[in-house]
């Protein structure tokens, strides 16, 4: 595809690639304007029609020269694999909640935090539940540094 345009409209389609490039961490300027376009016909409720796998696969082998080929991943098995992952992930939160919180209660007998009183469960701040302590226990976005 090639288009004309004028100054302003090509300053506009400019940056509009690069924020959306920023978007997907890439340098693709095609991809960019893809991602720009899905979003715009999502939005007015269309769903794009995407390039089957086998046709991109069809497309790689006859650009790049190689054997290309895939496993189909049942919804089960990725079911499977995000469980894991939200596993790994809550235990490290878990592991710095407690770092943060060794770190204030350091030198201090009652095991509080820098006048936080009394300091909540760890299980109760990574569900969010400031029941384990008083009014005033801290909240696991604050004692990591996180917004919101």
């Amino acid at each position: 595809m090639s288009f004309k345009m004028g100054e302003a409209e090509a300053n506009v389609i400019t940056q509009a690639l690069e924020e959306a490039k920023k978007l997907i961490d890439g340098s693709n300027p095609v991809l960019a304007l893809e991602m720009i376009c899905q979003d715009w016909m999502e939005e007015k409720g269309t769903v794009p029609e995407r390039t089957s796998m086998e046709d991109h696969i069809s497309y790689l082998e006859r650009v790049y020269g190689v054997k290309v080929t895939y496993k189909a991943v049942s919804p089960a098995q990725k079911k499977k694999e995000k469980a894991a992952a939200k596993k790994i992930e809550a235990e490290a939160a878990k592991r710095a909640a407690e770092k943060v919180l060794k770190g204030e209660g350091e030198g201090d007998k009652g095991g509080a935090g820098k006048g936080k009183g009394k300091a909540a469960d760890i299980e109760d701040l990574l569900d969010g539940d400031d029941t384990g302590g008083d009014d005033e226990a801290a909240d696991i976005n604050d004692l990591m540094g996180l917004d919101g």
